[in-house]
């Protein structure tokens, strides 16, 4: 996830955090990967990664957190985002 910032006085940390919202087998509540990247004070641009956790997204949506400042809590969380991965066809 790639983002631009508005112009911000400190550096800062920025976290994501990807859960599976719906996708079969999992729990909801698991942390399956995440990514952080430190925000200096002359970045205006930045990049979350989040490489698939078993090498490869097991078809189902997903949710990300997306948190900034230095540590995680219920304070830090910034927004989220939700990405849907479908399953192959394999008949074509």
């Amino acid at each position: 996830m790639i983002f631009r910032l508005h112009q911000h006085l400190e550096s800062f940390q920025v976290f994501g955090l990807c859960y599976p919202e719906e996708v079969a087998g999992l729990d909801p509540r698991t942390l399956l990967v995440q990514d952080t990247m430190l925000i200096a004070l002359e970045d205006e641009t930045g990049y979350i990664k989040l490489d698939s956790p078993s090498g490869v997204w097991n078809p189902g949506r997903y949710r990300v957190e997306i948190h900034v400042g230095w540590r995680v809590n219920e304070i830090s969380l910034m927004g989220t985002m939700r990405f849907t991965v479908q399953p192959v066809d394999r008949a074509g």
